[in-house]
């Protein structure tokens, strides 16, 4: 067990929080945990996992597991700083945590479709350039109502969705979608100093440098 780097248990459904516990104790090596659709794991059991091998955990997969819900989710975030893939479909989510993109900031792959999420945290511009994978992002199955606009122009997936299913802008009109959304976004919420380059297409905003932006602007 000492030298066990990925352990994968996806739909193991006799898998409980103690099976966690048992393996933070054991596996200190551990970079890769996949236990999707063990529908008994709840809070408890992704906690000390995300509290043991925050500094090395890599790839973490809990999607179908309905009862762990937004405090799964912010322990992960808070602690598993070396994260490159997150799955977490289909588990109860209503809220992704503010901090997501300064924290996680080595994440490739983040899964959070099926959920009851409504808002998308302008903090994940900031993974606009590790999202590369087509699928890098997925949120599909959501009743999205906030997101931030450089993701949903650079995924085409989800500029899809949102095309579709936007509840509370009209996200075919760029005119209003400009005005109404990405300087909002940009002076009120991302922390300018950490955005060195925004670029939207159509006819577009570009920010270069941009520790002088304020509410102001």
């Amino acid at each position: 067990a000492d030298l066990v780097t990925s352990i994968r248990l996806d739909s193991c459904c006799g898998i409980t929080n103690d099976t966690l516990i048992q393996i933070s104790n054991m596996c200190p090596q551990l970079e890769a945990l996949y236990v999707g659709g063990c529908d008994m794991i709840t809070y408890d059991g992704i906690v000390p996992i995300a509290e043991k091998y925050g500094q090395q955990l890599k790839e973490l997969d809990y999607s179908g597991c309905k009862k762990c819900t937004d405090a799964a989710l912010k322990s992960i975030v808070n602690n598993c700083n070396q994260l490159e893939v997150l799955y977490a479909n289909d588990c109860g989510i209503s809220t992704i945590p503010e901090s997501i993109g300064y924290k996680l900031t080595k994440l490739k792959s983040l899964w959070l479709s099926k959920n009851k999420i409504t808002k998308i945290p302008p903090s994940l511009i900031l993974l606009k350039d590790t999202f590369k994978e087509k699928y890098a992002f997925l949120i599909d199955g959501n009743p999205l109502q906030e997101p931030p606009i450089e993701i949903v122009w650079t995924n085409h997936r989800l500029k899809k969705i949102l095309l579709e299913d936007g509840r509370r802008v009209d996200f075919k009109d760029w005119k209003k979608l400009k005005d109404h959304h990405v300087m909002e976004i940009l002076t009120n919420h991302v922390n300018a100093d950490l955005v060195t380059s925004i670029s939207l297409s159509g006819s577009g905003i570009h920010l270069y440098d941009c520790s002088g932006i304020t509410n102001d602007t």
